[in-house]
C-alpha cells in the first residue's frame, strides 16, 4: 500500500510526498510466483547431482565450470525443469523491461495501466508518464512538475508545477555558490530556503491521462507541500498560511471553490495522509497522534499512535503505540538487546482497528524492542512489521484476528526492510544498506513444517525469492526504490542496474512477474557469461606472468594471525574517531608498528576541526627504478564516535599493516606509498589533507586503491567487493584474487563518500580498492557493537593478499587504459 510520507528523492525538506493508498484488492499472482519446491522431486537424479555440482561451483566462486555444468544441464532433455533455479542462480527469474535511463519518485495508477517518475533537478523537474501496453511499458507524456499523485480511477493526475521566479533563481545559484564551497550550513540554508520558495509558488495542477486537459486548481496564499487524493476522488492539499506559523493542515480542493480546510489546531498534520475508503481518510497530527476522519459528516476522531497504515480495502488500520513496558519476552532475545525503550518505562505495541465497525482496537503484540514499517495484507487480514531481535531489523508477519498468529518470516543477518504486501500471500521485502539495498519476494503460503522430501541446493523453505538482478557475474547493482503495481504483477525499480554509482542517473525498471526467462534466453545469459569470465581470467594470466612468482612469494606470507594480533592492539583504543583518546593512541600504534617494519613514518599532523589535531600516517617504499610514479594504498584508521569500529575500519587498518609489512623489503620499480588516514568519519578529512599535500608538493600520483570495511561476512564464502572508477585496476584486483587468494570480488563503480573521492577529484581515473560486500551490508555498521569477534580474520588477510599481488603489479607498470 501506497503512503504519503515525508521527504521526496529530493531536496525539498518541507515537501512531503503522498503516495496514494488505492481501494482496490490485489489479484494473487501465484502462477507467475510459484514456489521451486514444485519441480524437485520430477528432476531425473543424474541432473540434480550436476546441478548440485553446478551450484557449489558458482558457491566457491569457480564461475567458469558452474557455467559450463549448466549449459549441459539445461541442453539435456529434462534440464528445463531446473531452469528457474538456474536462472536464480545466474540472474534474473523475470523478465526486466528498461523503462528509462533516468528517473526516481515512482507511482502508480490505481488501475495498473499507467505509472510516472520524474526526472531533473532544481527548476527542470520533469513527470513522466508510462502506460502499460501488451504488457510493455510505453512512454505516453512528459510535462513539467513533480509530485504526482493519480486519481482512485487513475483517469487523471494531480501535481505541483513551479514557475522559475527571479527570487527561485537566486536561491539556485546561493545553493550552487554553497556546494562549490563546501560549506555544509550554507548548502542547508539555500536548499531550505529554495523549499520555502518552491513551496509558495508551486501552482498545483490537473490534468487528463489520456489527453492534453489541464486544470489550475486556486489555493491562493497557502504555501504547498504535498497532493493525495481520497478514496472518493476528492483531492486534498498539504499546506499552510505564512501567518500559521508551524501548523500545517489538511485543506479540500473542489473545482474553482476555495480551498476549505479539513484539519483543526496546532502543529504538523499530514505528515502521513492514507485513504481508507471512499469516505474516511487517516492522517497524522505531529509525532505521536492520529486522526481518523470522516468527509461526510466532517468529524475527526484522534488517537494516540505514530506510523499509520490502512489496508488497501480500506478496512483495517495499523499503528504502533506507546503503552505500559511488558514483561520482557525471552523467547525473543528481549532481554539481550539494548537498542530499546526500557529505560523509560514504557513498551512499543502494534494496534489493528477494524474501520466503520464498533470493535475496539486490538493489541497484537506489546515489547520494549523497537517496532516500525507496518504494512497490511490487501485484506487487513495479515500485518507485517519489522523489529530489531538483537543487531539487524527483521521482518514479522502476524494475524490480525483474535488468533493473533505470530511469526517470524527473514533470518539473514542483514536488515531485511520495509515489507509491502503484493497479494495476501506474497510479500515484498527490502534488504541491506540504503546504498546496496536487494528486493526479495516471499511466499507466505508455504507451510515450512511441510517441506518437500526433495530440496536441491538453494531452496529456501521460506519461498524466498530474489526479484531484481543485472545477469552478470560480478557487478552489483543497487536499487533504490521500488513501487508495486496495484494488481500486484509488476514491480517498478530505481537502480544503478550496471553497478556505475558515479553517475547521477539511475534507471527505471519494471520487472514482471508473469514473464519468466525462457530457457533459450537463460541458455545466451550462460554463454555471454562464461566468455567474458574466461576472457577476464586469461587477461588476469598474461598481465601477471611477468611477475607471478614473485607475487606468489610474496602472497604466501601474508598471516592471518599478525592480522588478528594488530586488530586487538587497536580494539583496546576503543573509538578512535578524532575527538577521542583512541585516536591518538592509534597513531602512536601505527607510527611504532612501521618503524619495527624499518619505515620511517611521517605523521601529517593538521587541525580537522578548530583545536582538535589528529595526523594521517604515511610510510613510503621508494621506487627503484621509476621513483617519481608513486602508488597509494589506503585506509582510513578512525571510527565513529560510539563505536570501536572492527570493521569499519580497523579491518582496512590491519590489512594495510600487513601489506606494508610484506613489502618492506620488497621495493618496486615504482613507488608504493601506505596511508592510514585519521578522519574519515569527520567528512573525509584525512584523504583531502594527503591529497592537499600531494598536491602542493607536486607528486605524480598514478594510482589509488582505498580499503575500507573489509573484515565482515554473512556467511562462509570470503567475499567483497571492488569499489573502483578505472576498469583496468578493476579487472586486475579480479584476477589478483582469483589468481594468489581465495577471496571472491564483486565490483561497484563507486568512490562517493569515501576517502578514495579526493584522490578521484584530484588525479582523475585511478581508483580501485576493496569494501564490504554486500556494500555497507554490515547490520554493525557505525554501531556499538562493531566489535572484535564480529570480524573474520581470514577474509581480511584474503585482502591483504589481493592489495600486495595489486600494488605489486601497478608498481610494476601498467597502462591503466588498457581495459
Amino acid at each position: 500500500m501506497a503512503i504519503c510520507s515525508a521527504y521526496p528523492n529530493r531536496s525539498r525538506p518541507l515537501n512531503l510526498v503522498l503516495r496514494l493508498a488505492l481501494g482496490f484488492l490485489l489479484v494473487n499472482v501465484t502462477a507467475g510466483l510459484e514456489g521451486a519446491f514444485a519441480q524437485a522431486d520430477t528432476v531425473p537424479a543424474h541432473l540434480r547431482v550436476q546441478y548440485d555440482s553446478a551450484y557449489f561451483a558458482w558457491d566457491r566462486g569457480d564461475y567458469v565450470q558452474s557455467l559450463q555444468l549448466t549449459e549441459r544441464i539445461l541442453t539435456t532433455p529434462g534440464g528445463e525443469r531446473l531452469s528457474d533455479r538456474i536462472a536464480l542462480l545466474t540472474g534474473e527469474l523475470y523478465r526486466v523491461h528498461e523503462v528509462a535511463p533516468d528517473g526516481r519518485f515512482l507511482r502508480w495508477s490505481p488501475d495498473g495501466r499507467h505509472f510516472s517518475f520524474e526526472t531533473g533537478t532544481g527548476g527542470d523537474v520533469q513527470t513522466h508518464l508510462i502506460r502499460i501496453e501488451g504488457g510493455r511499458p510505453q512512454k505516453v507524456a512528459e510535462f513539467d512538475g513533480w509530485n504526482a499523485s493519480f486519481s482512485p480511477l487513475g483517469g487523471s493526475l494531480a501535481h505541483f508545477r513551479t514557475p522559475e521566479t527571479p527570487a527561485l533563481v537566486r536561491a539556485r545559484e546561493r545553493e550552487r555558490r554553497a556546494v562549490a564551497g563546501g560549506s555544509r550550513s550554507e548548502i542547508r540554508e539555500a536548499r531550505r530556503e529554495i523549499a520555502e520558495l518552491e513551496s509558495a509558488a508551486a501552482e498545483i495542477i490537473i490534468r487528463e491521462v489520456a489527453g492534453d486537459e489541464v486544470q489550475v486548481v486556486p489555493a491562493e496564499g497557502i504555501e504547498r507541500f504535498g497532493l493525495a487524493y481520497t478514496g472518493g476522488g476528492d483531492l486534498i492539499l498539504v499546506g499552510r498560511f505564512p501567518d500559521d506559523g508551524e501548523r500545517i493542515d489538511l485543506f479540500l480542493l473542489q473545482g474553482d471553490a476555495a480551498p476549505r480546510r479539513l484539519s483543526e489546531g496546532p502543529g504538523n498534520k499530514g505528515r502521513t495522509v492514507v485513504p481508507a475508503g471512499p469516505d474516511r481518510i487517516v492522517y497524522t497530527l505531529g509525532d505521536d497522534s492520529i486522526a481518523i476522519h470522516d468527509l461526510r459528516s466532517g468529524s475527526a476522531v484522534r488517537i494516540a499512535g505514530r506510523m499509520p497504515t490502512v489496508s488497501r480495502d480500506g478496512s483495517t488500520l495499523a499503528y504502533i503505540a506507546t503503552v505500559a513496558e511488558a514483561e520482557p519476552d525471552l523467547r525473543r532475545g528481549e532481554a539481550v538487546v539494548g537498542a530499546d525503550i526500557r529505560a523509560t518505562g514504557q513498551a512499543n505495541a502494534l494496534i489493528v482497528q477494524r474501520l466503520g465497525s464498533n470493535a475496539a482496537p486490538r493489541e497484537l503484540k506489546r515489547t520494549t524492542l523497537p517496532l516500525a514499517d507496518l504494512a497490511l495484507s490487501p485484506s487487513g487480514n495479515l500485518v507485517a512489521y519489522n523489529t530489531i531481535l538483537r543487531d539487524d531489523w527483521e521482518v514479522f508477519v502476524a494475524e490480525t484476528n483474535e488468533n493473533g498468529v505470530d511469526r517470524r518470516l527473514t533470518t539473514d543477518i542483514q536488515h531485511d526492510l520495509f515489507p509491502r504486501f503484493l497479494s495476501e500471500d506474497r510479500l515484498l521485502t527490502l534488504m541491506g544498506e540504503a546504498r546496496h539495498r536487494r528486493s526479495y519476494v516471499y511466499d507466505l503460503s508455504l507451510d515450512t513444517q511441510d517441506v518437500p522430501a526433495t530440496l536441491l541446493p538453494g531452496d529456501d523453505q521460506r519461498g524466498r525469492t530474489r526479484l531484481f538482478h543485472n545477469n552478470t557475474i560480478r557487478t552489483v547493482a543497487p536499487q533504490y526504490e521500488w513501487e508495486p503495481s496495484p494488481d500486484g504483477t509488476r514491480v517498478a525499480i530505481v537502480a544503478d542496474r550496471d553497478g556505475n554509482t558515479l553517475s547521477a542517473e539511475r534507471g527505471v525498471f519494471l520487472v514482471d512477474f508473469s514473464e519468466k526467462v525462457g530457457v533459450e534466453d537463460l541458455l545466451e545469459r550462460i554463454r555471454m557469461q562464461r566468455e567474458a569470465e574466461t576472457e577476464l581470467r586469461t587477461w588476469g594470466r598474461e598481465v601477471f606472468a611477468p611477475i607471478e612468482g614473485t607475487v606468489r612469494d610474496a602472497t604466501s606470507e601474508v598471516d592471518a594471525g599478525r592480522v588478528y594480533d594488530h586488530a586487538h592492539a587497536l580494539y583496546q583504543f576503543g573509538s578512535k574517531f578524532i575527538t577521542q583518546p583512541g585516536n591518538a593512541e592509534a597513531i602512536e600504534y601505527l607510527e611504532r608498528s612501521l618503524r619495527a617494519m624499518g619505515y620511517e613514518p611521517e605523521l601529517q599532523w593538521f587541525e580537522p576541526r578548530p583545536g582538535i589535531r589528529s595526523a594521517n600516517v604515511v610510510a613510503t617504499l621508494r621506487g627503484t627504478e621509476r621513483p617519481e610514479s608513486i602508488h597509494v594504498v589506503s585506509s582510513h584508521f578512525d571510527s565513529v564516535e560510539g563505536s570501536p569500529g572492527a570493521d569499519d575500519n580497523t579491518s582496512g587498518t590491519t590489512a594495510l599493516l600487513e601489506v606494508a609489512r610484506v613489502l618492506a623489503n620488497r621495493p618496486q620499480p615504482e613507488t608504493i606509498r601506505f596511508a592510514w588516514l585519521t578522519g574519515e568519519e569527520a567528512g573525509l578529512l584525512g584523504g583531502r589533507e594527503l591529497v592537499r599535500r600531494a598536491l602542493a608538493d607536486g607528486d605524480r600520483i598514478v594510482s589509488a586503491l582505498n580499503n575500507d570495511m573489509i573484515g565482515w561476512t554473512r556467511s562462509h564464502r570470503l567475499d567483497n567487493t571492488i569499489r573502483y572508477s578505472n576498469d583496468t585496476i578493476r579487472d586486475l584486483q579480479h584476477n589478483a584474487a582469483i589468481l594468489f587468494s581465495d577471496l571472491i570480488t564483486y565490483d561497484a563503480r563507486y568512490v562517493l563518500s569515501t576517502d578514495a573521492q579526493a584522490f578521484y577529484d584530484a588525479f582523475g581515473d585511478i581508483i580501485g580498492g576493496i569494501g564490504s560486500y554486500p556494500i555497507l551490508g554490515n547490520p554493525h555498521y557505525h554501531q556499538r557493537h562493531d566489535m572484535l569477534e564480529v570480524i573474520d580474520h581470514r577474509l581480511v588477510a584474503e585482502v591483504a593478499r589481493t592489495t600486495v599481488a595489486t600494488v605489486m603489479r601497478l608498481a610494476n607498470g601498467l597502462d591503466l587504459n588498457h581495459r
